[in-house]
């Protein structure tokens, strides 16, 4: 690399880490595709679900994030969820009912 254009960039001497992956249940899937319609009339399951407040609570409340992938009716969910710590699923599920519930249940544009 080039210290002249990048004069502060920091090169660990130790390059090696561990991933961990998390699928996402395709039956749960399926239950926020139907949010997601229910909500958002035009929202078709073909294209990305908005999963933007669920990824900020998963970023926030989660340390070592890597990543949170988005979801249509036909996507691979098999790594879903990437972190460099090994996923506490209990308060990853957690984290979604607190978000379902906000995003869903308290959305006036949703329905029962």
């Amino acid at each position: 690399m080039n210290s002249s254009i990048y004069p502060m960039t920091f090169i660990p001497k130790k390059r090696n880490f561990k991933l961990y992956y998390l699928a996402f249940p395709k039956p749960w899937k399926e239950l926020l595709i139907q949010l997601q319609v229910s909500a958002y009339k035009k929202y078709d399951p073909e294209y990305y679900m908005k999963l933007f407040g669920l990824k900020a609570c998963l970023n926030g409340w989660l340390d070592e994030v890597v990543n949170v992938g988005n979801m249509k009716a036909n996507s691979d969910d098999s790594r879903w969820f990437v972190s460099l710590n090994e996923p506490d699923v209990q308060k990853i599920c957690k984290i979604m009912k607190i978000w379902v519930t906000a995003e869903y249940e308290l959305n006036d544009k949703a329905t029962s």
